[in-house]
């Protein structure tokens, strides 16, 4: 269970800036769980991702289980600050800075990444399937990119991958899918896709730090237990 709840929260931790100044809208990812009986940790299981994006500015939202507590996360792309935005405590958390000019994001040599011959169509976008191992850690995953969606690489910017874009291959990724095992012999395949594309104009609050609101740096213990404490 900790395995998966990790692996999706890493979409946070790996929060990059910028995105592209062309597309401004929304996607929205879904998750599905297979293989082993998920119905106890239904609870605790994270059910879609909500990405909004304008200019050089995203914000997204995680609904369902655990990764909901984490609240709204803010990426300044002309600030290079990502913040996430917690409700309850009324304040923002500084989760990374990014003051250098010309830095990109360099590329994990524990991670192997091998496209297939395999394509697939989401959402009228034909995506490519590639592998990704973990050396170290000994685990392969599967993602779908496309280059037909007009999202620019955050790396340009000096940004980490927000968990969009993978080093050395070109596209944004529309669907993720990795196979844990539950420590009792059992395995779950967990898919998040990309269920909805929507471009259209945003309301520039949305990636605004609301008045009032507290600016701390980022503290797990204190962001985490507030969070929790106001369900």
């Amino acid at each position: 269970m900790k395995a998966i709840v990790l692996i999706f929260s890493l979409l946070f931790l790996t929060a990059g800036f910028s995105q592209s100044e062309k597309f401004e809208g929304k996607v929205t990812f879904t998750f599905k769980y297979e293989g082993a009986d998920m119905s106890a940790y239904d609870a605790y299981l994270q059910k879609s991702t909500t990405y909004f994006f304008k200019g050089k500015d995203v914000r997204f939202e995680m609904q369902g289980g655990m990764a909901s507590l984490m609240g709204s996360i803010l990426m300044d792309g002309d600030e290079r600050i990502a913040y996430t935005i917690n409700d309850l405590q009324k304040t923002a958390f500084i989760m990374d800075r990014d003051t250098a000019d010309n830095q990109t994001v360099e590329a994990d040599p524990n991670i192997e990444i091998t496209a297939t011959t395999i394509t697939e169509v989401i959402l009228g976008y034909t995506c490519k399937k590639y592998q990704v191992k973990d050396k170290a850690e000994g685990t392969t995953m599967f993602v779908w990119l496309t280059t037909e969606l007009d999202l620019i690489n955050p790396e340009t910017f000096g940004g980490a991958s927000a968990g969009l874009f993978f080093p050395g291959t070109q596209g944004v990724m529309l669907q993720m899918e990795s196979t844990m095992p539950m420590g009792n012999g059992e395995f779950v395949t967990a898919t998040q896709t990309a269920t909805e594309i929507l471009q259209t104009p945003q309301d520039a609050s949305l990636f605004e730090i609301p008045a009032g609101y507290e600016i701390k740096e980022f503290d797990p213990a204190s962001m985490l237990g507030g969070g929790m404490g106001g369900y």
